[in-house]
């Protein structure tokens, strides 16, 4: 399955840019690491992706995120500049929503790390069978 889903992948992107790529790093979710396919996953990334030669380039989803948005520096995080982040509690609050699936995620963050430090998953967000409550939106405002 990790075959057949890292080639798709590689072959979509290739068709869309319509050239040959490189993938130098992949981003997988935490189920991945969750429940042990994480070996797996770069057994196979390291089999048919070339320019995948170790399991320092693959990084979990979050911390994939927190870089690309290059969310780990002082600048960034509305700090003075030069401050060291690393002792200062940094907490990212992540909102993913895709597919009616709203995700929230809060994690501890410092220079090279992101930790996780809980979450919760509401599914068929904003759908029909989600209904707000008068009587829980009665109690918060009193």
């Amino acid at each position: 399955m990790l075959v057949t889903a890292l080639s798709s992948i590689r072959e979509a992107t290739k068709a869309k840019l319509n050239r040959e790529v490189e993938i130098l790093g992949i981003t997988y979710p935490d189920y991945i690491w969750d429940h042990g396919y994480i070996r797996n996953l770069l057994d196979v990334a390291i089999q048919i992706l070339p320019g995948i030669k170790d399991g320092t380039q693959a990084w979990p989803y979050l911390h994939s995120i927190r870089k690309a948005y290059q969310l780990d520096n002082a600048k960034t995080l509305g700090y003075p500049a030069g401050t060291n982040i690393d002792p200062e509690d940094n907490l990212l609050l992540h909102f993913d929503y895709q597919n009616s699936l709203l995700g929230v995620s809060i994690t501890a963050i410092t220079t090279e790390a992101t930790s996780v430090e809980g979450h919760f998953q509401i599914a068929d967000f904003g759908g029909i069978r989600q209904v707000a409550s008068v009587r829980t939106s009665l109690s918060y405002y009193q």
